[in-house]
């Protein structure tokens, strides 16, 4: 049985329709504060305020490069097409304080994703005007295998780590749980989330060190309510058996990020550069 679940199809009911699923929470709420996200891994997590020509909402990133960082196609582009009109990237913000405010330079967002609005496709890359400080603050890419997703799933936990909107603005709160069920693109987990988190990388321990190892992009909504499990007052976690679900790093992903071209729906295409 496990191994069927770890093949699913591309026609999959987890990803039949966008619109059925958001950031949630598993149960109860498990997720702490981060009040000191000046040491790695929370010091490569990165606020990223956008302004779509109203007011300024976040979404998550995190710092891959010293000028790289990564994020969900959905933070850079609406379901509508639109870009924000302005965007920086925060690294370690906590609240009002933030050690870093770095306008983004540039925005690409896989071409499944952007023209098509494919989920398998949901991620994009945000190139900074400046590099960050400390070049050590960056968490690398790991594409995983299926022997080490098998080992994470029965004996190891997941961490999302990001700046959800339920919470106090752009506090940094961070939760693990277990791997429930991956294939060649998905990574289905059962980590605690809500708005905010979409972008969030999905964090593991790779023979003992942290490594990105998929993008964090939705979860289940309540039908009752049509919201977020667990993310707005009154409302209650996601059942037994929920889940959150992610982009996994896979051969493609990587060599799209690194600028590699002719990947059809994989290769990145700018959305967004900064005027002036």
């Amino acid at each position: 049985m496990g191994d069927v679940l770890e093949r699913w199809g591309e026609e999959d009911v987890l990803f039949q329709d966008q619109h059925m699923f958001d950031p949630a929470i598993i149960g109860g709420d498990g997720r702490r504060l981060i009040s000191n996200p000046s040491t790695m891994p929370y010091a490569a997590i990165c606020y990223i305020e956008r302004s779509f020509g109203g007011r300024k909402i976040g979404c998550t990133g995190t710092l891959i490069a010293p000028h790289l960082v990564l994020t969900a196609g959905h933070c850079l582009i609406k379901s509508d097409g639109r870009v924000p009109v302005s965007m920086v990237i925060q690294p370690g913000r906590s609240g009002s304080v933030k050690p870093q405010s770095i306008p983004a330079a540039r925005a690409y967002v896989a071409r499944g994703f952007a023209q098509d609005r494919k989920p398998l496709f949901d991620y994009g890359l945000i190139c900074l005007t400046r590099p960050v400080r400390d070049p050590r603050h960056v968490i690398p890419l790991h594409r995983p295998t299926s022997t080490q997703l098998r080992r994470l799933k029965h004996h190891g936990r997941l961490r999302v780590a990001g700046y959800p909107s339920d919470k106090p603005r752009a506090t940094l709160w961070t939760h693990s749980e277990r791997l429930l069920r991956y294939d060649r693109k998905r990574l289905i987990h059962q980590v605690d989330t809500c708005p905010g988190h979409s972008g969030s990388a999905v964090l593991a321990s790779i023979s003992g060190k942290t490594r990105v190892i998929g993008i964090h992009v939705a979860g289940q909504r309540d039908p009752r309510t049509g919201r977020s499990y667990g993310c707005s007052p009154g409302s209650t976690g996601a059942p037994h058996g929920g889940y959150n679900r992610a982009v996994r790093i896979s051969t493609q992903v990587l060599a799209a990020l690194a600028g590699k071209l002719r990947l059809g729906d994989h290769s990145l295409m700018r959305v967004w550069s900064l005027k002036g």
